[in-house]
């Protein structure tokens, strides 16, 4: 019985963990993609931007 809980243990804080660390990536690329909308694509040219990226493939 004592092995049995210690590996309820063992399993319950690995998936505990694999949930934390998806979240927390999950969190972090939705707040950085929060971030790029809200303030960079305010002032970004998208037209710009692929017309330099088109004009250093040219070259």
């Amino acid at each position: 019985m004592n092995i049995s809980n210690r590996a309820k243990i063992t399993i319950s804080s690995v998936i505990a963990g694999l949930l934390t660390h998806f979240f927390s990536d999950f969190l972090l690329t939705i707040s950085s993609l929060y971030f790029v909308n809200k303030y960079a694509l305010k002032n970004f040219d998208f037209l710009k931007f692929f017309s330099s990226i088109s004009d250093l493939h040219t070259i």
